[in-house]
């Protein structure tokens, strides 16, 4: 996981050696062993990280 704050947005990242079962088409017809994707949350205004 990464975890990227900027301003009053923060962007976590996960990575995985799971990928989709449903890989889109655009994607293409490679061989893949990893799978990555973010999400962005904007306005935050509090954040706590527990482990």
């Amino acid at each position: 996981m990464l975890a990227d704050e900027r301003e009053d947005s923060i962007t976590l990242g996960f990575k995985t050696a799971h990928t989709p079962v449903r890989i889109k088409p655009e994607w293409g017809v490679k061989e893949c062993n990893s799978f990555t994707f973010y999400r962005v949350f904007s306005r935050v205004q509090e954040l706590a990280v527990q482990r």
